[in-house]
């Protein structure tokens, strides 16, 4: 038996690491000696969000590779977009000797790379299918 569609799996991969990144701290503050979880600022607790249930939800899209498509991009933005907001909050922030660690923001990059994964599938199967419509 063959997995025919690749890109369920790299978006059930993709949730799975955006989910665990929840539990594992972002950035610790050595002078407040606190670390920053999504769900301790609210900016980066929606990004999260929006980068875990993007992919999920696209999973659930199989009918419409199009849209599928455009929540993979959507995932993946959201992934670039709060690490580089993880980025800035430490370098541009008030207390900027946070220590960025490196399990979460690592787990998140994954997801990232794995919707890129899953949107290059999709990518694939609308070749396939205009392919296959050519022919007949």
């Amino acid at each position: 038996m063959q997995i025919q569609r690749i890109q369920s799996v790299y978006l059930l991969v993709a949730f799975a690491a955006a989910l665990t990144s929840w539990f594992f701290p972002w950035i610790h503050f050595e002078t407040a000696s606190i670390d920053l979880y999504p769900y301790t600022n609210i900016f980066l607790g929606i990004l999260s969000a929006l980068a875990t249930v993007f992919p999920l939800i696209a999973i659930f899209m199989y009918r419409n590779l199009r849209r599928q498509k455009l929540m993979c991009g959507l995932s993946a933005f959201m992934v670039l977009f709060s690490l580089g907001y993880v980025v800035a909050l430490n370098s541009l922030g008030a207390d900027a000797d946070g220590v960025i660690k490196v399990c979460a923001p690592l787990l998140m990059a994954a997801s990232g790379l794995f919707d890129i994964l899953a949107r290059n599938a999709i990518r694939s199967d609308e070749n396939l299918l205009k392919s296959a419509d050519r022919i007949r």
